[in-house]
């Protein structure tokens, strides 16, 4: 066995570069189908309905696959779908470069990646303390949370600068090349470091994942000041998510004629925001006007960026207004998850956690197929305005949800379980997370 004298541990950087190569490759993939589509079919709209496809997978499968690593070794979990994810690139590659381009093929083999990442991204997470001893757990989750936060500002640039100087081809092997060295280094880190665990039968398997479901919708929707969250974070994501893998990359490629790049550039100005925010922006505020008013302006700020992105025909100040976009969304991010975190007892925090994402997230395939639609009709600038409109309209429909401002106006010492205390028939049932 091979060993390094790391903090961490060879295992857990062995394990964390797979990842990172994973998680590349699909940013590469992404930027790089979205190009090649575009260009092929000239329509927003079908490219949309692929992309709608393969989200409406990830979001719905996500509650049932989410939770295999519960069930079954975490690091066997990870590497499967490591290396479905890695057949899949290699198969787009083929396509991209025999100059094969079928809707039907390329929209199943993003489907393979899509399932995939709603089974790895759970057990990833759940498989750190499989890799680092129990004083290094914090330590690890903060390596994770840096080095994605890292790829997600450095990803966009480097997909995107590669199709403008060396085109799609180049960039789908990039994203083989990135998705097959992380399946065979989280292979590798299965085979010598696994941890072995009791096997779950299918059968006892399902019978789990039912109720725990069951129980975490429960929680939400009894638990009136979360549900209210989740459903304003779904409208929310309605906008933001359509308007970077659709709208964006249209309205880029369609309209500016503008090179690839640009659509990098603004991705990485966005994670600049989003760093600013979380680390800088977020405090401030909080101080300053609570957590409630942070939230209420990070919509303000969210939209007016979208507004003025629209309106705006200068490159360079369209890039600060991203930079201003992330801001905003750390701020409505940031304070709403820490209150879920801080709030939901323990033992329902990973249901709570997982049943807020999902009802947050299961309108994005709607909101694509919109998107799609809308910029093939209206055009991806009219469709920025009527997004932007939509989310400053948010903020004042929040001062209009009595629990939400209540809980987000809580001071830092009353936070602490306020869910259990006020709602406590919500988590009546469910003894284990």
């Amino acid at each position: 066995m091979l060993h390094l004298k790391t903090k961490l541990g060879f295992p857990f950087h062995v394990f964390q570069i797979g990842l990172v190569c994973g998680n590349a490759s699909v940013q590469f993939l992404r930027v790089a189908t979205a190009w090649w589509a575009l260009g092929k079919t000239g329509s927003p709209a079908i490219f949309a309905s692929i992309l709608a496809t393969a989200s409406a997978a990830e979001v719905y499968a996500r509650p049932m696959l989410g939770s295999l690593g519960d069930h079954f070794p975490k690091l066997r979990v990870v590497s499967a779908t490591q290396a479905l994810t890695a057949l899949a690139a290699v198969l787009i590659l083929i396509m991209s470069l025999s100059g094969t381009f079928n809707t039907y093929v390329l929209t199943g083999l993003l489907l393979i990646s899509s399932l995939s990442s709603a089974a790895r991204d759970p057990a990833a997470s759940g498989a750190v303390p499989l890799l680092v001893k129990p004083e290094q757990i914090t330590a690890a989750v903060g390596v994770r949370m840096t080095t994605n936060s890292t790829l997600m500002l450095v990803g966009p640039i480097i997909g995107t600068s590669t199709i403008g100087v060396f085109g799609v081809g180049a960039t789908f092997i990039l994203a083989a090349i990135a998705s097959l060295a992380g399946a065979v280094l989280v292979l590798f880190c299965h085979i010598h470091f696994g941890v072995q665990s009791s096997h779950t039968k299918s059968g006892a398997y399902f019978e789990v994942w039912w109720p725990k479901t069951k129980e975490g919708f429960r929680a939400v929707k009894r638990t009136t000041a979360e549900f209210q969250l989740a459903i304003v974070a779904a409208l929310v994501n309605l906008v933001m998510f359509p308007f970077f893998t659709v709208v964006l990359p249209s309205w880029v490629k369609l309209e500016l004629k503008a090179p690839a790049t640009v659509i990098g550039i603004f991705d990485t100005c966005f994670g600049i925001g989003l760093l600013l925010g979380t680390t800088v922006t977020v405090k401030v505020l909080n101080r300053q006007v609570g957590r409630f008013g942070s939230v209420f302006i990070g919509f303000c700020l969210l939209g007016i960026g979208l507004l003025s992105t629209a309106l705006m025909k200068n490159e360079a100040t369209c890039f600060g207004f991203a930079i201003l976009m992330g801001n905003a969304f750390s701020l409505i991010n940031v304070n709403t998850s820490s209150l879920r975190s801080a709030a939901t007892p323990a033992n329902f925090r990973a249901r709570m956690n997982a049943m807020a994402v999902f009802i947050s997230t299961c309108a994005n395939p709607l909101g694509l197929l919109a998107a799609g639609a809308g910029v093939e009709i209206l055009g991806a600038k009219t469709v920025m305005l009527i997004g932007g409109i939509a989310v400053i309209a948010i903020a004042p429909f929040i001062t209009l949800l009595a629990h939400t401002r209540r809980a987000l106006s809580l001071p830092e010492s009353e936070i602490i379980d306020f869910y259990e205390r006020t709602y406590p028939a919500a988590f009546q049932s469910g003894q284990v997370s």
